[in-house]
This record gives structure tokens, sequence and C-alpha cells, in this order.
């Protein structure tokens, strides 16, 4: 009698495992891309729904915007708050997505810290000067190797002056006391670099997803 073998195998791209994939309330499939200390999505989330079904409405104008944002409405948009977008990039959250009990990411995944952003940075890719291994061989006007997988593409944002991506993290301060305006930190990939920053919170951007293997 035969014997029937099944040999599983995994695809590894420069020491970074990526077999499996896991889908989003709207059934967009994202890879997951293993490493040593963190598992990252291969893609910025696409979602126009939390993950118990409820819709995230889509904002069509920076007046819209303004209005989620004071309301504390959950709301996404595409840049310049076209009608219709890039899904290569993903779509543009607000704070209010981003933090919303319902959950914005598929389950088990969450919105980075600076601190895992950093760990990336500096433990997985040996700092920013090694940015090309995590940017995509397309689209930038220094393409990456993208060795990792993460295939990070320069995608505008409401305020982007360039080539680049900025994310959400889940760190959050004020600016004073009395707390009247919330700013957040944030982590940019650009041409050159890949390093995080402080801006206020009322900016639309974009989200990877993060989990502890």
């Amino acid at each position: 009698m035969q014997k029937l073998i099944i040999i599983l195998t995994t695809c590894f791209l420069g020491g970074y495992s990526n077999a499996q994939t896991v889908s989003d309330k709207d059934g967009n499939e994202y890879t997951v891309i293993t490493m040593e200390k963190q598992e990252w999505l291969d893609a910025n989330l696409n979602t126009t729904h939390f993950e118990n079904g409820d819709e995230i409405k889509q904002a069509m104008s920076q007046e819209e915007w303004d209005k989620a944002y004071e309301s504390k409405t959950p709301v996404w948009c595409w840049p310049d708050f076209a009608e219709t977008g890039d899904n290569a990039c993903g779509r543009l959250y607000n704070l209010w997505a981003v933090v919303d009990e319902r959950d914005l990411f598929p389950s088990d995944w969450r919105l980075p810290s600076g601190d895992e952003w950093q760990y990336l940075i500096e433990e997985t890719l040996g700092g920013w000067e090694n940015v090309a291994e995590a940017k995509s061989t397309e689209d930038w006007e220094t393409p990456g190797t993208n060795e990792t997988g993460l295939n990070f593409l320069p995608c505008k944002s409401d305020f982007s002056i360039g080539q680049e991506s900025i994310f959400w993290t889940s760190d959050a301060g004020y600016t004073d006391e009395t707390k009247t305006a919330i700013w957040t930190n944030s982590y940019m990939i650009d041409n050159e670099s890949f390093n995080g920053g402080t801006g206020p919170a009322s900016h639309a951007m974009y989200v990877r997803c993060v989990r502890t293997p």
C-alpha cells in the first residue's frame, strides 16, 4: 500500500513567515507577517464595519469630518474626501473609530502602541535606515525591497506633504492640564525614514494592526 505524505509549507520572506490570513468584517483578507516577537498584517485596514457589524459612516467633506470629531462620532474617509479611493492603501479613520469599544480590528488584533512601532523599527528592521525592508517595491520614488513582507505603500492623508504614510498608535496625550486639545503619537514612513511624531488627534490616519504571537 502506498503511503500518502502531506508536506505543509510556509512561505518565508527574509526570515519572516506569512502563512496565515485573517479577514475583517467586510471580508477583506490580510496576510499575517510573523516575526520573532510580533505579528503584523501586511496591509492597512480597509473595513467599513466594527466587529459587531455596526457600520462606520464615511465622511464626505472636511465639515463632516470636523463635526464627527467634535461629537465623538466614528467615521472614515478617502484622501481629499473623495467618493471612492485606493483599496491598496486602505481607509483613513478618525480617533473615535480607533478607540471605539466595538473594535475596529479583526478579532485578537489591536492598534500598535508607540513602543510596538518602535520595536518594529529598532529591533526588527535594525533602525530607521533600513526602511527599505518594510517598503513596497512599487509606487515609491525610492523603491523598497519589502524583505519583511509588510509592504508599506505611500498613501496620502489629510496632512501628508509628500510620499509618506502616517499611522495611528494607541498612545494619546493632552496639550495642557485642562485637556482642551487632544494630541496623539503617530508613526510615519516615507522615502528615507520610519519614525514617530506627535500631532492633533483630529487628523485622519491609517491603521496597521499588530498582535503578540
